[in-house]
């Protein structure tokens, strides 16, 4: 099967002998080196794409597959310019921007590396030049995201540790609120669940359950303690081989369930052996009845503020159909919420309005928006090639359909233009 570089490549037929052959089990095994250009070397994260781009540089070793003709040397080339302007992309917008903040970030680190995942993880087979190009880009991006998570291990560690050691930090906040916040602890969890969201992207049922978790914990200790306390006594009395005291007769014949013991909520507990021995607090499950109280109520304040938000007309949700490309609804608006909101060059209100117009009613606007906060043309045009380029998938065929979602939208920007030059701003 031939192929002269300008048509498809189809492999759908093959793909079964393929993934049998000696090279794609090499590649799978971690056996194969990395692309070599020159004195530059490109890193494959798809074993897939890397057994077509090495398939003649392996010994005799697929004499059944000989009817696959892969001009490896011409679509290793796409592949490694694809890969060194994913680098680039990366460095230029995610390592040499001092407006982010860390947490800000991290988090777009995160999120880029879920759409890189939607382009690594799965297998073409139908190729040509751009779809070898798009792995070499998302796998650029790929190697910079490691080579910087590895440099700055320290800071990403500080921005994820809170989200990451649930059950450590948790513990810490909660026997907090019931040592120093006691009369105050619904408000000493709202305001700590509202700290969580906006600096540690913790939702609000993940934070509930958190504390929960570690209400569990202790009713658990307590309850240990309690018990032991009535097997000791019972022991006591089994080798004094006598009638046990009044006391100790009435703490051996009540048996019940332990929270339902008036004179057990209230006796002191301590809980050093939890929380790695940083608290020698002592707590009555009186104590720990109220900390789980407070925290449903804190959660249930919460929900009922949303509702009451999301019952005002101005509050509610917005809701849009993109009728523009096969990208989800909360996948378009979460991209340009992150990059066009967030970076302030659009109010909410102006997304909104641009989403209805552009991708609901693929409608012309009456006057262009306008951008705010631009320093220049090309950190937008970036943002929206990025959307076309990663986020839709560089659909074939389609891009100037892209260029017109600015062009034809925004102020200062026109699609004629913008079509010799969209894709050359990388």
């Amino acid at each position: 099967m031939k192929n002269n570089n300008k048509y498809d490549v189809q492999l759908i037929f093959l793909k079964d002998e393929i993934e049998d052959s000696n090279i794609y089990k090499m590649a799978r095994n971690g056996q194969l080196e990395n692309l070599k250009i020159g004195n530059k070397e490109f890193k494959f994260y798809n074993i897939w794409i890397q057994t077509l781009l090495l398939w003649n540089l392996v010994p005799k070793v697929n004499d059944n597959l000989k009817e696959i003709n892969i001009n490896s040397k011409h679509y290793s080339n796409c592949y490694a310019n694809g890969y060194m302007k994913g680098q680039q992309y990366f460095i230029d917008k995610y390592e040499n921007d001092p407006r982010e903040t860390k947490e800000t970030i991290v988090q777009n680190i995160m999120n880029l590396n879920v759409e890189v995942n939607k382009v690594l993880t799965v297998n073409q087979y139908v190729l040509n030049d751009k779809v070898f190009e798009d792995y070499g880009y998302n796998s650029g991006i790929r190697f910079e995201i490691l080579r910087f998570e590895k440099e700055k291990k320290a800071f990403f560690d500080e921005v994820l540790n809170f989200s990451n050691n649930y059950n450590k930090n948790y513990f810490d906040l909660v026997i907090n609120g019931i040592v120093y916040n006691s009369n105050s602890l619904k408000a000493y969890f709202i305001r700590h669940q509202k700290f969580a969201f906006k600096n540690e992207f913790i939702e609000l049922k993940d934070f509930f359950t958190a504390c929960k978790e570690i209400i569990i914990e202790l009713k658990k200790e307590v309850e240990f303690q309690y018990y032991s306390g009535i097997n000791d006594l019972c022991l006591k009395q089994d080798k004094l081989e006598a009638e046990p005291s009044k006391e100790n007769l009435k703490i051996l014949e009540s048996l019940k369930p332990f929270e339902k013991h008036t004179k057990s909520k209230n006796k002191i507990f301590n809980i050093k052996n939890l929380g790695n021995g940083k608290f020698a607090a002592n707590l009555s499950m009186n104590n720990i009845l109220h900390l789980e109280d407070s925290i449903i109520d804190a959660q249930k304040s919460i929900k009922n503020g949303n509702n009451k938000k999301s019952g005002n007309e101005n509050d509610k949700p917005f809701v849009f159909t993109n009728n523009f490309d096969h990208v989800t609804e909360k996948g378009v608006y979460d991209y340009f919420a992150l990059h066009l909101v967030k970076s302030k060059h659009l109010t909410k209100k102006g997304l909104e309005e641009y989403l209805i117009l552009a991708f609901q009613n693929k409608k012309l606007p009456k006057q262009k928006i306008s951008l705010l906060n631009k320093n220049t043309n090309k950190e937008i045009i970036k943002i929206f090639y990025n959307y076309f380029n990663i986020q839709a998938g560089h659909p074939y065929g389609k891009q100037f359909d892209y260029v017109k979602l600015l062009g034809n939208y925004f102020m200062g920007f026109d699609s004629d233009k913008l079509k010799t030059n969209f894709s050359k701003i990388y």
